[in-house]
């Protein structure tokens, strides 16, 4: 059996610890440069508060109803999910999906045992870090989401849900909407709709065939047969999983209109990319980079481009990555515009050492690695600036950094900076 063990609005769960007195009142954290709602305690969801929500249109709620509002502070959160994993990790072997998700393996249990197994995990991550999770449970990695979904919408199920029978799993198919399936989302599930497909029940009488035909082929054969409870994802519980693409994208806090703004912009972008990279021990041969005016300004004259450039060699060295970035982003750059995003993402990713020497290639790759090791040691000494820029790195980054992000409402960063601690006066 697998679990899925979800946080529970983690971002505002995160900022509740440091603040219990938020418990039980609405409260709302904001994205990049405080643009949209991306984390809402329930209480924000029942005002009516939305996900993905543009701030300057829920403000007028959210000071009627005297909203708490967070910027977003991603050091903590990162932190206190790499608390939850080590957590889990006592229980299982465990694969981290996401920063406030992960799937632990249960098949070393009895099934008498699931449930009481899952209570003490939501226990003790809430004796230990004081954060709500969920637990479900199931014979697949698909019905564990389901399960979970079961465990967070039903306050029956005290927050565990297992579907350990064909009957269980069978009830919560035809109560589950189609859109709330792993993998479909809203968009898909209105092309289903047209086909009469409203749940997960009605996706699973269709034929493997039909299925083949309208859901992507294979891999829509392998949802519906998890679906039904027969395994197709095994668990990747290896203790480093490597990323296949990193990105780093940023709203600039005041409109760009200049190039070399926009180039000190994307290269600390590619700098904190590069740092990601290296940790994880692999390189990328592909680079792309975006810019882009502000969708929500209807006034505004409107531009969006992006291109990937493909390296003649797979690299993690900072300064190739930048040079590359750069070109790209010459390509792109139209002056005229007030540019309110941009962003660089790493791709086609290898572990480092299968990167194919060049007999061509006229970089000192030896040397690259040393000046890299020692520009992450540097950085992991001295740390990092409130905004999650490196205090060390190339000139092409800038110093000022006017266009960096406005975090204007966030909160300390408790467990991660000595001067930042919680201070108890006796």
């Amino acid at each position: 059996m697998i679990a899925l063990i979800d946080c529970n609005n983690f971002f505002v769960s995160c900022e509740r610890v440091f603040e219990p007195w938020l418990n039980g009142k609405p409260v709302v954290v904001l994205s990049n440069n405080d643009g949209c709602i991306i984390s809402r305690s329930q209480e924000a969801k029942d005002l009516g508060i939305k996900m993905g929500e543009p701030l300057f249109k829920a403000r007028p709620l959210i000071e009627r109803e005297n909203v708490r509002v967070f910027s977003s502070n991603f050091m903590l959160y990162g932190d206190m999910s790499r608390r939850v994993m080590q957590i889990l990790k006592t229980f299982g072997p465990v694969e981290v999906y996401s920063i406030d998700e992960a799937f632990v393996d249960l098949q070393h249990l009895p099934a008498a045992k699931l449930e009481a197994y899952a209570t003490t995990i939501r226990q003790t991550i809430g004796q230990h870090l004081n954060i709500p999770v969920c637990v479900g449970i199931a014979p697949t990695k698909t019905l564990a989401k389901v399960a979970n979904h079961l465990a967070k919408k039903n306050s029956t199920y005290n927050g565990v849900a297992l579907l350990d029978t064909p009957e269980k799993q069978a009830t919560a198919r035809q109560h589950l909407p189609v859109e709330a399936i792993w993998g479909i989302g809203r968009r898909y599930a209105i092309k289903l709709h047209q086909h009469q497909v409203y749940t997960a029940a009605d996706l699973v009488d269709r034929s493997p065939g039909w299925v083949y035909k309208y859901m992507g082929g294979v891999v829509g054969v392998r949802l519906r047969q998890e679906l039904l409870g027969i395994p197709c994802q095994e668990l990747d519980v290896t203790e480093e999983q490597t990323r296949k693409n990193i990105a780093c994208t940023r709203s600039f806090s005041q409109y760009i209109t200049c190039l070399p703004e926009l180039q000190e912009a994307v290269a600390t972008y590619t700098s904190r990319a590069a740092e990601k990279l290296r940790l994880q021990r692999s390189a990328a041969k592909a680079v792309s980079v975006f810019i882009r005016t502000n969708k929500f300004s209807a006034q505004a004259p409107q531009y969006h481009r992006a291109t990937t450039i493909s390296l003649p060699n797979a690299s993690a060295d900072t300064g190739e990555l930048i040079r590359y970035v750069l070109q790209g982003l010459r390509q792109i750059f139209q002056s005229g515009y007030a540019y309110k995003k941009a962003g660089i993402i790493l791709s086609e990713i290898i572990p480092e050492h299968q990167v194919q020497t060049d007999l061509f290639d006229t970089t000192d790759r030896g040397k690259s690695q040393k000046l890299m090791q020692a520009l992450d040691k540097l950085n992991a000494k001295m740390g990092k600036n409130e905004w999650a820029m490196n205090m060390v790195g190339y000139a092409t980054t800038g110093t000022k950094k006017d266009w960096r992000m406005n975090l204007s409402r966030m909160s300390p960063r408790y467990s991660t900076h000595w001067k930042e601690l919680l201070v108890v006066k006796i």
